[in-house]
């Protein structure tokens, strides 16, 4: 707050479309990252995802949230995306569907950094739609033989079919990291933050046996307050596991307003509990939705005034910005009716330090933030400070 008599995301989060029904009918994924490169001539899975069906797709704009859309007769079964760079610790993640989906929404987590980036490219695969066998229709009652029909000429051998296009090797998958390299297991250890779509885990390779089989998720609805309990009746989980909101059996359908409140995971003693607020907005049919989106709140920046003299500047703000996004938060003034950015300030910690520029004119300034929206934080506009400036 200003210090002043009469004062006033990460680059990256959030986010597991088709629509919110193709991605949060997602069932329990594995993640998976790959280790040692490939084959001669396959690219290097340490860098790079491997080409799959799709081959490698770059992606355009710095997207926190991808859509991959599964070609006319097809399902995807597991894909690769990466983000960030490679020398901070960030290798490609391979995810694998329990449940092939016709298009799904992705994102990235960066272990080494602890924060969602913008993906930077991605690769999937893809199975043909099975349709389910009809019932088999009552046998005729057979019909007398036939006259025998003369032998027609053999007809020449079709030309055999060319080999199919190998596929590329699967990639060596190592384990998640202990939590604590060389010595005694650590019951504190921490998962990753949750997206408005679900909560993904990276279950430690150190976890004792037997110790993973329970998550409960606590939702604020509309409808009241529930708790998602998933619970592995055929032993425990291992590796990295998702866990998508609407596709637990107590999720109430219509749900489009909801805040993410409380997280206990088998294993560990920590319990997230920060509170995320999420929306789902109508497609333009209204028969779909889209990806869910965090709220953007900006926290510490009250409608005030400060008074100063020509020459001044107002004191420098300490300013927190809940579920920023990737994009960097913008400090605007008013200028001839018009809101002009001054300066564009890094949220990756979640929170800003706004300086604002020397007042060199008698008057009324006029300042504000703005976060912008994308299409996994809704993006917010802060109240308006007013510096009122004397000679």
């Amino acid at each position: 707050m200003h210090q002043n008599p009469t004062t006033t995301r990460p680059r990256g989060t959030t986010a597991l479309a088709a629509g919110l029904s193709a991605l949060l009918t997602l069932g329990t994924v594995t993640a998976l990252t790959a280790g040692t490169a490939t084959a001669q001539g396959q690219p290097d899975r340490d860098q790079v995802c491997a080409p799959l069906s799709s081959k490698k797709i770059d992606t355009t704009g710095d997207p926190m949230t991808v859509v991959l859309t599964a070609p006319a007769g097809m399902l995807i079964t597991d894909y690769c995306v990466k983000g960030g760079s490679i020398n901070q610790g960030d290798g490609p993640q391979y995810v694998t569907l329990d449940t092939p989906l016709p298009s799904i929404a992705i994102t990235y987590y960066s272990t080494a950094a602890a924060k969602y980036r913008a993906v930077s490219h991605y690769s999937f695969s893809t199975t043909p739609v099975t349709a389910p066998e009809p019932d088999p229709e009552p046998a005729p009652d057979p019909e007398p033989a036939p006259d025998p029909q003369p032998v027609p000429d053999p007809q020449p051998e079709p030309e055999p079919e060319p080999d199919p296009e190998p596929q590329p090797e699967p990639p060596t998958i190592p384990p998640n990291p202990p939590t604590n390299p060389g010595g005694p297991f650590d019951h504190n250890w921490k998962y990753a933050d949750p997206t408005c779509a679900g909560l993904v885990v990276a279950y430690p390779s150190d976890l004792p046996q037997g110790q993973s089989n329970d998550v409960n998720i606590r939702l604020r609805t509309p409808h009241g307050q529930i708790t998602l309990n998933y619970h592995n009746n055929e032993g425990t989980w291992s590796g990295t596991r998702a866990f998508p909101y609407s596709q637990h059996r107590s999720w109430p359908a219509g749900t489009t307003d909801y805040t993410v409140e409380w997280i206990q995971v088998a294993g560990t003693n920590y319990h997230w509990e920060k509170g995320l607020r999420c929306l789902l907005e109508a497609d333009g049919d209204d028969t779909t939705l889209d990806v869910p989106r965090a709220v953007t709140a900006i926290e510490d920046f009250e409608d005030a005034k400060v008074k100063l003299r020509r020459g001044q500047r107002a004191p420098t703000d300490l300013v927190s910005i809940d579920q920023p996004g990737l994009e960097s938060v913008e400090l605007q003034r008013l200028q001839k009716g018009d809101w002009t950015t001054k300066d564009s300030l890094p949220a990756d910690s979640g929170r800003v330090l706004v300086s604002y520029p020397k007042e060199r004119r008698k008057g009324t300034s006029r300042y504000r933030l703005v976060v912008p929206g994308s299409e996994s934080v809704t993006g917010a506009v802060s109240s308006v400070l007013k510096v009122k400036v004397r000679r």
